[in-house]
């Protein structure tokens, strides 16, 4: 299989030959991020699928073993609007490189082009996710970002349609082996796509961060900006949105070059939202079926299927240890109460039916002489 690496190295390659050196992303202060999301409800709210969130640290340190960790391509700016669409579309190729299972996985993204009317103009992504939420296991998390552009009705259009389809359909419900095998399938067609020199990349970037490295992992906001060493304390974010200026008062959407802006964050209350969407919710269900038929032979083919879902969870490479248990207790509380409903529903008395008794009192009625 094609490595992230390789695909890295031709286009740095094209960047470095192209008018515009590779650009450095520069990180926004943590002070000039104004949080778009309200901070986490303790307790959460009912109908969630989790019911007892972790403690929330402060500090934006990712930790081994203990939080969740996701990338977010937060905003996509193409300055040159006109230009876009009409002659060129671009394309965002991500991926990134994790400890999964004992062994170093790759997540690719292909994010095709997709004028959006919804978006202000210059405006082509906000707030698509790349990649997790994940447990972060330790070690190097790489990460890759590559704008590039494609020309309008080129014959590789259909290609790159392939490869975006391919990178969307990669869940979390996949088989790791599976996963592996469409993951490399994404890398393989972008790299057919740059041997048809359809792809002229633009911005890119290629980092690495490591609790054990120069550079620890955590979470914060980074821009890539294709304009010469600008100034990182001019930059602002809020709700999102890139801005610029001297103050946050005086500060503006940024809109005088092609820029990503992403993020890494990590889960507050170290719980992931998309239980439904793992493989153990159909032991999950499959145990509540059960235990709500009543007998004696069901709640014990619910307590096998609820056994099952509980090595699963216990081994699960998706769930961080600590989540995983405070689910299981969530989980079997509710099982329980289940059963116990239904029991009672089986042994509550049948009640006569309250039509019947209006249709003999008019009966009598009638029959009076």
């Amino acid at each position: 299989m094609v490595q992230v690496a390789g695909i890295w190295d031709r286009l740095y390659r094209a960047i470095s030959a192209s008018p515009s050196s590779p650009r450095q992303p520069i990180q926004i202060r943590p002070d000039h991020v104004r949080p778009s999301r309200p901070p986490p409800r303790d307790p959460a709210p009912a109908g969630d699928t989790v019911v007892r969130p972790g403690t929330a640290r402060s500090g934006d340190a990712i930790e081994a073993q203990e939080d969740y960790v996701s990338i977010f391509l937060n905003q996509l700016f193409l300055a040159n609007s006109r230009k876009w669409f009409t002659q060129i579309e671009p394309t965002v190729f991500a991926s990134t490189e994790f400890l999964y299972a004992g062994t170093m996985r790759t997540d690719p993204v292909v994010i095709g082009p997709r004028p959006n009317e919804s978006l202000p103009r210059g405006m082509v992504l906000k707030n698509t996710p790349v990649f997790g939420p994940h447990p972060y296991r330790g070690g190097p998390l790489t990460f890759t970002f590559v704008l590039s552009q494609l020309p309008v009705g080129d014959v590789a259009r259909s290609v790159l349609e392939v490869v975006e389809a391919t990178s969307g359909a990669l869940a979390p419900t996949l088989s790791l082996d599976l996963y592996t095998k469409m993951g490399g399938i994404v890398l393989d067609g972008f790299t057919k796509l740059m041997g048809l020199n359809a792809i002229q990349p633009l911005i890119g970037l290629r980092d690495t961060m490591s609790p054990d490295g120069s550079k620890p992992l955590h979470a914060g906001r980074w821009a890539l900006i294709d304009m010469n060493a600008p100034d990182p304390d001019e930059f602002w974010v809020a709700d999102d949105i890139l801005l610029h200026g001297s103050t946050e008062a005086t500060a503006r959407p940024f809109q005088s070059a092609d820029f990503l802006l992403f993020q890494i964050a990590r889960s507050p209350d170290a719980q992931r939202k998309d239980i439904d969407a793992l493989p153990i919710n159909a032991m999950w269900l499959a145990a509540l079926e059960a235990a709500s038929k009543g007998s004696d032979a069901a709640w014990a083919e619910a307590k096998s299927n609820f056994a099952a879902m509980i090595s699963a969870i216990s081994t699960s490479h998706d769930l961080l240890w600590k989540h995983g248990q405070d689910l299981i207790d969530e989980r079997l509380s509710r099982l329980i109460a289940v059963r116990e409903q239904t029991v009672k529903l089986a042994r509550a008395p049948d009640q006569e039916d309250p039509r019947a008794g209006v249709r003999q009192r008019i009966s009598n009625v009638l029959s009076l002489p």
